[in-house]
């Protein structure tokens, strides 16, 4: 049985009302669950729920929860037990975010780091498209070299490594033959770890060179028609070719141009979709 409990009831006249001069005392008989004072606080041994409170809080103290155990400026995060924890390696002091042990990750596709608080060019003629970094990779892919798309009885040791950052590829390859086979044609090579944009070069198969920066054992490139090069058409594929100063144009390289122990390596960038 619950009881209410008083002392010195006062009972005033006039606009007074009537009341407690000592507050008063809610609660079982063995002991009291609110107590509502003269100074008007009100205090509960219990948990006190409601719908909604009204008020801005301006007067409340004790309220909330105490985080203990954190140091100046970690971010707050809440477990699965509605406990809350100060992270250590993730701290935020109003101005900068930093993270002193982990990565920071992009959990959905598309989505990165915007730059759109960034001054864009104002250089006449240029235009800017896109301010979010939004890929980032790097890792190795496989070059297959092929003489007019085949490559029967070739044996090589063939190896590349790429960094794509946004839409920008950078590749480099190291190819070298053992045994070219008995294909035949245009010296080419697929495998490149992305397509290359279609509309990089408008009105041009041209859409990216590739440089050749060391070659051993070509055959059949007189000193004066320059070294082999490359470049990237439709698809991921490397087409190469040589300047020939008979004619004063490009031709392709073919497989009679490479010895059976002819090595290669080229690198290059480009663009994707």
């Amino acid at each position: 049985m619950s009881e209410i409990r008083a002392n010195n009831f006062v009972s005033e006249s006039g606009l007074n009302p009537v009341g407690f001069s000592s507050g008063i005392e809610i609660g079982p008989s063995t002991g009291i669950g609110l107590t509502v004072s003269i100074p008007g606080n009100i205090i509960t041994a219990g948990i006190v729920t409601a719908a909604s409170f009204v008020g801005d809080g301006s007067g409340l103290t004790g309220a909330g929860a105490a985080l203990t155990g954190s140091t100046n400026n970690e971010v707050v995060t809440v477990t699965g037990a509605n406990a809350m924890t100060g992270e250590s390696g993730l701290t935020f002091d109003g101005t900068h975010l930093s993270i002193t042990d982990g990565n920071l990750v992009i959990g959905t596709a598309g989505k990165g780091i915007d730059f759109s608080a960034q001054t864009a060019t104002s250089a006449t003629g240029a235009s800017m498209s896109a301010e979010l970094l939004d890929h980032y990779e790097e890792g190795s892919w496989t070059p297959v070299m092929k003489f007019g798309g085949g490559n029967t009885g070739m044996s090589a040791t063939q190896n590349g490594t790429y960094t794509r950052i946004g839409r920008v590829v950078f590749f480099t390859a190291l190819i070298t033959l053992s045994d070219k086979g008995s294909s035949s044609g245009t010296v080419t090579v697929d495998g490149l770890p992305f397509n290359v944009w279609g509309s990089q070069i408008t009105g041009s198969s041209l859409k990216a060179g590739v440089h050749i920066w060391f070659q051993d054992d070509m055959a059949d490139i007189p000193n004066d028609q320059g070294s082999a090069t490359g470049y990237i058409a439709d698809g991921p594929t490397i087409t190469f070719r040589y300047f020939d100063s008979n004619n004063n144009s490009g031709s392709n390289l073919t497989d009679s141009h490479l010895a059976d122990t002819s090595s290669w390596r080229f690198s290059g960038q480009y663009f994707v979709a």
